[in-house]
């Protein structure tokens, strides 16, 4: 879908996508208020927030899409820059708005017996209205991402896949090309999938995230 459809069928169903999460991550702030507690926020001990750092870097990275933007956009350089600005801003305000809103979910360590808690695991166990706008967030996030990484993958290969098209018939380019995806998407997710193997996936995943990201966009820039 992402290398086929037209850049405004594209920007039009990610637009949809984006203000889907928007709307669902108003309603958590909003409907599950309650179960927030301010003196939670008042809190010392920032070491649990140094194995962190990666994540937090990648949730910066945000730049890989800007070809993207550039393709939709047609190179309007003011437009870009506007566009990037604001919606960089529009995500900033969520994630601290997130960020303040999910330390005050849960509490302490010292107060919930050295027990650490996930606070979308609180939003889930909610149930009604809360459960569903969080999993519909979550939704919308991951599918905004996965749209967007492919869109700018397939603007920056384009060149490639055209050069290889000229010699090995386009057909066969494209499929090689389905069946390389699938196998590295298919791949890890059959893995995860096992419970047996979650813990290490999930471990293998930060360690590999942990190296790019700090360097690419912690110590390279």
């Amino acid at each position: 879908f992402t290398s086929a459809a037209p850049i405004r069928v594209l920007s039009l169903v990610n637009g949809m996508l984006t203000l889907g999460f928007v709307a669902a991550m108003a309603s958590i702030f909003t409907v599950s208020s309650s179960l927030a507690t301010p003196a939670f926020l008042v809190r010392s001990d920032w070491t649990a927030a140094l194995p962190s750092m990666p994540t937090l870097m990648q949730l910066h990275a945000y730049h890989e899409s800007i070809p993207t933007v550039v393709e939709a956009l047609r190179g309007d350089r003011k437009r870009v820059r506007r566009v990037i600005w604001l919606g960089s801003l529009t995500l900033l305000a969520i994630q601290l708005g997130w960020s303040l809103y999910g330390i005050a979910l849960v509490p302490p360590a010292a107060l919930a017996g050295g027990v650490r808690m996930d606070p979308v695991d609180v939003l889930l166990k909610a149930g009604g209205g809360v459960a569903i706008a969080t999993a519909a967030s979550a939704i919308c996030a991951l599918t905004t991402t996965i749209l967007g990484m492919n869109r700018a993958l397939h603007r920056c290969f384009a060149d490639t896949v055209r050069d290889a098209a000229t010699t090995a018939g386009k057909r066969w380019v494209k499929l090689r090309t389905i069946a390389l995806y699938s196998v590295c998407t298919l791949g890890p997710a059959v893995v995860a999938s096992r419970a047996s193997a979650k813990q290490l996936f999930s471990g293998a995943l930060d360690f590999g995230g942990a190296y790019p990201f700090t360097f690419l966009w912690g110590l390279a820039p």
